[in-house]
């Protein structure tokens, strides 16, 4: 019978952190002398073993020093594709941003299909968060990896490997260690460089080595700088140094600029440029510095002096824009020597135009000339059409200067039309697509379905689609609104524990509210305001009050205007009047803004939309 097994096994230069293990641990158990454990959610388990134990499969020695024979090593015979082994660290290490590294080294077999090894941070509260992956044909051969860790919370790591599509799926690891500052935690300091120009100057402890040693598999520097940022597979006859000190060496003995390192689009033949990122945003022009996970700004950029040590990365392509450095449809402009990326604004051409206006040209062509005028815009009259309501009215025709303007019938408010483009049941299906499109990333690369977790990524992912949408379009049928209110439901339904609750108890639960419920009571906050908040004075225009002294439910009744054409049922104005002559005398008479708040909250209201 033919055994399919998956190996790991750690390695590096060892320390007494917990976590830290050759696996040459004797009678001991490994889980203990290593401080590491079985994750809860791992599909199968890990066993230590050694060459005698793996066969034929696995590879020809373990990469310990000296007399080491043992590694961590799963058997994957009786496992499918995508079942998962992981370990984590029993040890919680303290929050850090950019100074705590993994090192190990990993080995693959020469097959397109092997299973993916992977590195989390695992947070307190349980989001797990990708460091690092690796995966497809490695030569067969002993490589070393180099991760860096960054949490702002306290985090344990996990070691995973996902089993591929390949019959024997033969990965490999030997030794594990963490860096000292692993523990310290705090932020690490990038030393002067006070090396010649032949030598390697150590980031984070003043000291030189040879360049010769660069990424040669070795940690010749007392931090494992002069490992850090190296191509994914040991190079054998050609050597970082044969690019220039602004370059990056790819695989294949390739050299790009540094500047496109860590981009998000990989340049190099596979991918190397893009492993082993960290996952900071820098912006207005200023570069990420991968270690030490601080942002260079653009004033330190092409100033002669090397202020982030990987691959002089703010002195990369000064006085040139690399092809492809400028992603979408960005344009590349050279300011001060320093290359910058720049989005060109398009004139949006008369036949492409969302919305049309139609107006009297005396009094908006001026208004508008100079609104143009401010922002480099011409004012194009085709864009315009003259409203005619009713059937017995005068077809007259309007020009806007020199110009006529078209005619229009469509039954629509006075001022304003929409176009198709800007249909509100076509802008509620959009949100509602990239809604369900996000929840899908989460289900599938979220492990842990806690309610902490997934309230935290809804609320910064999910639910500021769904207020855009609420606030902006206001969709008032029934159908359009049930869309979004799906969105919150499959999201709801994702919790752990939750998914066989009713949606009601699911909200009530977790502290939300309905999408509708949210939009009418935003609606009651700011009438209040109109009425007796900060805008009381332009609130009287907006919103008369009935003159009638006999009231129900309260004594601040707002008249029900009225209207000739649907729409106007739908401004704010209108809509609000029905739900607000409805609240209790003690919810409109609140003295502040804020009891009216927290009374407004515990308000039940009941939803009269269109069900078309």
């Amino acid at each position: 019978m033919r055994v399919n097994l998956l190996f790991i096994a750690f390695s590096g230069q060892y320390t007494s952190i917990p976590g830290s293990c050759n696996f040459e641990t004797g009678d001991q158990d490994w889980t203990i002398a290593c401080g590491l454990t079985r994750d809860s959610v791992s599909d199968f388990d890990w066993s230590i073993g050694n060459r005698a134990v793996t066969g034929q499969s696995g590879p020809d020695d373990d990469h310990t020093p000296g007399s080491g024979q043992h590694f961590l090593y799963v058997n994957s015979s009786a496992q499918q594709e995508g079942n998962r082994a992981r370990i984590i660290t029993t040890k919680l290490f303290p929050a850090s941003l950019g100074v705590c590294r993994v090192r190990f080294w990993f080995w693959l077999c020469d097959s397109k299909q092997t299973g993916t090894l992977k590195v989390y941070t695992a947070e307190e509260h349980g989001m797990d968060i990708l460091m690092w992956s690796s995966s497809g044909n490695k030569g067969s051969r002993w490589t070393y990896a180099n991760v860096v860790l960054s949490s702002n919370s306290p985090f344990r790591v996990t070691f995973e490997i996902e089993v591929g599509g390949n019959e024997l799926t033969e990965v490999a690891l030997d030794d594990i260690s963490f860096t000292l500052e692993c523990m310290d935690a705090g932020t690490a300091k990038p030393q002067p460089p006070t090396c010649n120009t032949d030598r390697f100057t150590c980031v984070y402890v003043q000291q030189c080595v040879p360049l010769a040693v660069k990424c040669n598999g070795v940690e010749d520097c007392t931090d494992g700088t002069d490992e850090m940022n190296c191509p994914t597979e040991i190079p054998t006859t050609a050597s970082p140094w044969l690019c220039k000190e602004t370059e990056f060496l790819c695989a294949n003995k390739g050299c790009i600029p540094s500047l496109l390192r860590c981009d998000g689009m990989p340049d190099c033949q596979f991918n190397e440029d893009e492993t082993d990122c960290p996952t900071k945003d820098c912006f207005n022009g200023s570069l990420l510095c991968a270690s030490t996970n601080t942002c260079i700004p653009v004033s330190k950029r092409c100033d002669g002096i090397a202020d982030c040590f990987d691959f002089s990365l703010d002195e990369s392509s000064c006085s040139d824009c690399p092809e492809g450095y400028c992603k979408n449809g960005g344009t590349c402009i050279i300011k001060d020597a320093v290359p910058l990326c720049r989005q060109i604004p398009q004139i949006i051409t008369p036949t492409s135009s969302p919305v049309i206006s139609f107006v009297d040209s005396s009094k908006v062509q001026s208004f508008m000339s100079d609104h143009s005028a401010g922002v480099f815009l011409e004012w194009i009259s085709k864009k315009c059409k003259g409203l005619h309501l009713g059937r017995n009215n005068q077809l007259h025709t309007y020009k806007m200067g020199n110009d006529c303007l078209g005619r229009s019938t469509v039954e629509r408010d006075l001022v304003v039309t929409v176009d198709h483009k800007l249909n509100t049941s076509q802008q509620c299906n959009t949100v509602a697509k990239k809604s369900n499109i996000i929840l899908g990333y989460i289900k599938r690369s979220v492990v842990s379905m806690t309610q902490g977790v997934i309230l935290l990524l809804y609320s910064m992912l999910i639910r500021p689609q769904l207020e855009y949408c609420v606030q902006v379009w206001v969709p008032h049928f029934r159908i359009d609104v049930d869309k979004l209110e799906e969105v919150q439901r499959r999201a709801t339904k994702m919790i752990k524990d939750l998914e066989n609750t009713i949606y009601e108890g699911r909200l009530k639960k977790i502290g939300l509210f309905s999408t509708e419920k949210r939009r009418l009571r935003g609606d009651m906050i700011t009438v209040f305001k109109y009425i007796e908040g900060c805008c009381k004075e332009e609130g009287e225009k907006l919103f008369p009050l009935t003159s009638q002294d006999r009231t129900r439910s309260n004594g601040l009744k707002l008249q029900q205007g009225q209207f000739r054409l649907d729409v106007r049922k739908n401004f704010l104005t209108l809509r609000v009047v029905k739900h607000w002559i409805k609240l209790l005398r003690e919810v409109v008479e609140s003295p502040s803004l804020e009891l009216f708040k927290s009374r407004i909250r515990r308000t039940p209201f009941r939803n009269r939309l269109n069900n078309t």
